[in-house]
Formats: C-alpha cells, structure tokens, sequence
C-alpha cells in the first residue's frame, strides 16, 4: 500500500495516516493528523476510510494467493480471523 501510495503521490498521507488503519484512534488524533497535513477533518476520516477499504481488497487478494483454486476464500478468512484473535 505504501508503495501504491508512494505512486499516486500521497506518500506523507499515507505515512501519516497508516496508524488508524488498524485500531480506532481518537478522532482529535485525526484532526491532528489532517491539520498537519493542510487537510480539512472530514477529508482526512475519508482517506482514513479509503485507506482502510484498500487494506481490506489487498488482505483478501494476499490470502487468495496462498489458496488452491476453488478454496474457500471466507472460510480461510475467518480461521485467520479466530487464529489471530487468541493471540
């Protein structure tokens, strides 16, 4: 994704905003984040937003990749899920 980003130019935003993909960060922290980048709040949720349904399409296809054609896709998915929700 960095180096997606680092293509479409938006490098800094997504160094700055790669910490609210996976946890849910308080919303001055992103506040913070988008004044440091000259970026309105609600334009800085919204690449937030993006960045994170981007996230999600490279997991799926990353995972898709490991499989055999034909495998379950979202069963492989949510054993991943339970294996990494024990740790």
């Amino acid at each position: 994704m960095r180096a997606e980003c680092s293509a479409d130019r938006k490098a800094e935003l997504f160094e700055r905003l790669k910490g609210f993909l996976a946890t849910a960060k308080r919303e001055s922290a992103q506040s913070e984040v988008a004044k440091a980048l000259g970026m309105e709040a609600g334009a800085a949720r919204v690449a937030v937003h993006r960045l994170r349904k981007r996230l999600r399409e490279v997991y799926r296809e990353e995972i898709s990749q490991t499989l055999a054609d034909g495998a379950d896709l979202e069963g492989e998915l949510r054993h991943l899920a339970a294996a990494l929700a024990r740790k």
